[in-house]
């Protein structure tokens, strides 16, 4: 609804209007939300898999609800949008968000663990934040630690997160 909503108000795509509004501000330079993706991407992408390693058909899906579900990315990409919340809440200068958004988006609102958006978790001493992406063939997490600065983010072209795990696992080892 809030996706359709700004595309009425703005009079453009949704594509268009989070490029101009958050990606190019944040150097994400390969993110797009795009559907389908444009051929001229086509390159970049990689081809979702179901378990048992099987291909999805075509590559990928499109997703029609872009605001939910449509956004391409990479990981670098990705990285970038989570160290702009952590310098946005921390109060550095010329942030895209202002030092109160950032953090109502990093603090527990729903059930104490899920701000806006984000989910919240570790303990008072070292607080996380953390969100999970996945469509067909795809799964993705982010998570950082709200106040050090640090974080990673794995994107998969599995659909189940197994192996993500397995990755933060191995960061978490060391």
């Amino acid at each position: 609804v809030l996706q359709q909503l700004l595309m009425d108000v703005a009079g453009q795509s949704f594509a268009e209007l989070m490029r101009e509004l958050v990606l190019e501000p944040l150097g994400m330079q390969d993110s797009t939300f795009e559907q389908p993706l444009p051929e001229s991407r086509w390159w970049g992408a990689a081809t979702g898999h179901r378990n048992g390693g099987q291909p999805v058909q075509g590559g990928w899906f499109v997703y029609p609800e872009a605001a939910q579900g449509g956004l391409w990315t990479t990981p670098s990409d990705l990285a970038r949008f989570v160290l702009e919340l952590q310098k946005a809440r921390a109060g550095h200068p010329g942030r895209l968000l202002s030092a109160k958004t950032a953090s109502e988006m990093l603090s527990p609102s729903i059930d104490n663990h899920v701000g806006l958006g984000i989910f919240q978790e570790g303990d008072a001493s070292r607080p996380r934040f953390s969100h999970l992406g996945g469509n067909e063939g795809f799964s993705s997490r982010l998570t950082a630690f709200r106040d050090m600065g640090v974080g990673a983010v794995v994107v998969t072209d599995w659909h189940y997160g197994f192996l993500r795990h397995r990755v933060f696992a191995g960061i978490a080892r060391g």
